[in-house]
């Protein structure tokens, strides 16, 4: 039976196997690749980087959790095929959220930097096709299988807000980044909602591929080319930002915030009036706080410390 203490178990481990093993894997892999690629370009190197952690970080974790859960894997991972409308419904969603996470990350970028910037640019100076691949097809299958699937479908029937927000809270720590946690927070909840109102993971996987792959093209669109410039990149990197930015983002988050909130009612609605969706009756006398939740959050906080003191 899954319980709470059970997804936490996992999430420490999986949390715990990032930091340890994977880290030295990624480590000897990298230098293989330093060794036999030293005439490729640094996109060639940092994709396949890319591609030996999804499947190191993430794959490894699915198949191990999946075949231990394998006796209920259909009520955590619940593959239902969508409707129509819930696909309009989830692909405007996703359009609505980009601005917002723009805003999120703007003020972000006032406490910590993005320091994501040089390796988002060489994964997409890479060929379009890799680049949403790696970018926005791998992270809506791999990351939606793991926080909207074994976590999100593991904790809903014992308090579906609290498995929304703990969900989006694991999410938001995965990515080991204080600039990426809090937008990464604001889309883990909207993700975990339309999965509890479709009662299917691959509302969130579209919708994550919505959110990834409209920034990917607009990406390629506004560059005009696969090529990226060293100068173009030390400059985004180096950009700060002013509040004349904030009040623009801010703006137009509002606007699109209020959009996004009666696109999602307008969604709820259908789902309940015309799907016949019925709320998961809490199954009461559990926790979804305990101590493997704590040691996932000091895995993460002491991995964070590790790479602000050596880097």
């Amino acid at each position: 039976m899954e319980t709470p203490k059970s997804v936490n178990r996992f999430v420490f481990l999986f949390f715990l196997w990032f930091v340890l093993p994977v880290q030295i894997l990624m480590t000897i892999g990298a230098a293989v690749l330093v060794y036999f690629c030293r005439e490729l370009s640094d996109s060639f190197y940092v994709v396949n980087l890319m591609i030996m952690q999804d499947f190191l970080l993430m794959l490894i974790p699915i198949l191990f959790y999946g075949h231990l859960k394998r006796d209920c894997l259909a009520e955590i991972l619940p593959f239902k095929k969508l409707s129509g409308w819930n696909i309009c419904y989830i692909v405007f969603i996703g359009f609505l959220m980009i601005p917002i996470m723009s805003f999120i990350s703007v003020v972000t970028s006032l406490f910590y930097p993005n320091e994501t910037v040089e390796v988002t640019e060489a994964i997409l100076a890479s060929s379009p096709v890799v680049g949403f691949i790696v970018m926005a097809v791998s992270p809506a299958l791999f990351e939606e299988t793991i926080f909207r699937g074994f976590v999100f479908g593991g904790l809903k029937k014992f308090g579906v807000v609290g498995a929304v927000v703990l969900s989006a809270f694991y999410f938001g720590l995965f990515h080991m980044d204080l600039y990426q946690i809090p937008y990464a927070m604001f889309a883990g909840c909207i993700m975990a909602l339309v999965v509890y109102y479709t009662g299917s993971l691959f509302a969130s996987m579209l919708l994550h591929l919505v959110i990834n792959g409209v920034q990917v093209l607009v990406y390629y669109y506004a560059a005009g080319s696969v090529q990226v410039s060293q100068d173009v990149i030390e400059a985004e990197a180096a950009a700060e930002t002013t509040l004349s930015d904030i009040a623009v983002y801010g703006t137009t988050a509002v606007v699109f915030g209020v959009l996004l909130f009666l696109m999602i009612k307008g969604f709820i609605r259908y789902n309940k009036k015309q799907l016949g969706f019925k709320p998961i009756e809490p199954e009461t006398g559990h926790r979804l706080i305990d101590g493997w939740f704590a040691g996932a959050v000091v895995i993460c906080i002491l991995y964070l410390l590790a790479c602000e003191l050596l880097f």
